[in-house]
């Protein structure tokens, strides 16, 4: 009987006790018989290509967002030394050498980022370094009925393109989701049940 557990997708702060949890693996798989989902999209959402993507789409399109933040001001007049300094904070916040105003500093650039890739969702979703993606409803019947649609939950396409194929090669008896449940969690165990209607997921 084969055993796995998956995490829920959830904020960067759980990612931060291993600098290599912030970069990209080569090879993704079950290690251990557990999935860390959450380290698979933070390094896809802080990985250069993301970051310089979601950078100058925000700058295409402020002219049309109205007032801007001095943060968002910020990121518009200089994409290219924010870019430089996210991905310094994205490689540095964790160093034990950090003194406390370049933590600081990390910690605000990081969420600078997080403020405009909300800003290019759907208005429902907010996207935060604490929370990752979360819903202005948390109710568990409307997740339920939402997860599998695109415009309700911004974590599908993560899920469907690298979660789900990495699951059913696996092929797992049971499956437990570790963490408070959200949409993603919710997605996840919906589409393997479709795939694998004999697999027993607990939460």
């Amino acid at each position: 009987m084969k055993i796995i557990s998956i995490n829920t997708l959830c904020g960067l702060h759980n990612m931060l006790y291993d600098k290599k949890k912030l970069e990209i693996n080569k090879k993704i798989e079950v290690k251990n018989n557990f999935l860390d989902i959450n380290h698979l999209f933070w390094s896809q959402v802080l990985s250069h290509e993301t970051i310089s993507r979601t950078i100058n789409k925000f700058v295409q399109i402020s002219s049309v967002l109205g007032t801007l933040s001095i943060q968002e001001q910020y990121v518009v007049s200089a994409p290219n030394t924010f870019f430089n300094k996210l991905i310094d904070a994205k490689n540095n916040i964790i160093n034990i050498e950090t003194d406390e105003e370049n933590l600081f500093s990390y910690i605000e650039t990081l969420n600078i980022f997080c403020m405009i890739y909300s800003k290019l969702l759907p208005a429902n979703f907010i996207f935060t370094i604490d929370q990752g993606f979360h819903r202005s409803s948390n109710s568990a019947k409307e997740m339920l009925e939402h997860c599998l649609l695109e415009y309700s939950n911004p974590y599908l396409h993560f899920i469907t393109q690298t979660v789900l194929p990495i699951i059913l090669e696996s092929k797992p008896d049971i499956i437990f989701i570790r963490g408070i449940p959200n949409i993603g969690s919710f997605a996840v165990a919906k589409l393997v049940k479709q795939k694998l209607p004999n697999v027993h997921i607990f939460g």
